[in-house]
């Protein structure tokens, strides 16, 4: 984990004695203000410490229920809560490198929003099916198991939407195989893509769509676990569920190892506090 000065970015610094609590405090030659190591993080107001630490991102990489967390490592719902919700927006600008080729999958997947932001019919009854009180998800996934997710808004997403939301992400002239929605049609025309269409009706067609309909029944079965069904935080859960497959192959410890590291490299400050 390199070193700098949270306010410059300068990696010019000298040892400038300890803080209250042990920390290595360190004085930038630059904007000549002190700073600890921690600082500008996530960990910088940490207050569980070493092995336990290291637990809780095993706990949270398991997909363990909060429950979980906090009677295995002895601490809230309250304080695994936000510690989970900290690490998750460590990977806000992760998927923005993603890009697909060669075969790949997309599709659309609903979650529904949270209960203060349903809206109702003028008879005061709650709009029913794939309406504006569901959050519509795009996901995609290639041969080589990398995949994005991205929340596209609400209810049915448009065709301007799905360029939006699916274009910079999928490399002109490959393969995608789809349920066939119009929606697609302006996304396939304009990104050069082939399109292999498998309703979703039909029978025979489920085995091609196994992979995406896998991905994004993981995402639906995980997602209240994770954020509590939060619609607000949901963008932050996927970027987590798309960096996460990264870690495959990986043992647990190097896995911990990888996320804490990227989390530091980061320098993402969630500013709450533990209570």
């Amino acid at each position: 984990m390199g070193i700098f000065c949270p306010r410059c970015n300068s990696q010019s610094f000298k040892l400038n004695g300890r803080t209250k609590g042990g920390k290595q405090r360190y004085l930038c030659l630059s904007c000549r203000r002190s700073f600890v190591e921690t600082a500008g993080t996530i960990f910088y107001y940490r207050k569980i410490k070493g092995e336990t630490f290291r637990r809780l991102i095993k706990l949270i990489l398991r997909d363990a229920t909060l429950l979980a967390i906090s009677e295995t490592l002895g601490i809230s719902n309250r304080t695994a809560y936000l510690w989970r919700v900290k690490f998750f927006k460590c990977f806000y600008r992760y998927q923005e490198s993603i890009v697909l080729n060669g075969t790949l999958w997309i599709d659309e997947t609903f979650v529904p929003v949270n209960r203060s932001r349903l809206r109702h019919r003028e008879d005061g009854k709650l709009l029913r099916g794939t309406s504006v009180n569901q959050a519509v998800i795009c996901a995609g996934i290639g041969m080589d198991g990398k995949r994005f997710a991205f929340v596209a808004g609400r209810g049915h997403v448009s065709s301007a939407r799905c360029l939006e939301v699916y274009g910079s992400h999928i490399e002109p002239g490959s393969t995608v195989i789809h349920d066939g929605v119009f929606s697609h049609d302006r996304l396939i025309r304009e990104k050069s893509l082939v399109s292999r269409t498998c309703k979703a009706a039909a029978k025979s067609s489920r085995p091609m769509m196994r992979k995406i309909d896998g991905f994004c029944s993981m995402i639906k079965r995980t997602y209240v676990i994770h954020i509590g069904g939060k619609t607000e935080y949901l963008q932050d859960y996927l970027n987590w569920v798309c960096f996460k497959a990264q870690l495959k192959g990986m043992k647990y410890e190097e896995k911990v190892d990888f996320v804490e590291a990227f989390c530091f490299q980061n320098r993402m400050m969630f500013r709450r506090k533990d209570r």
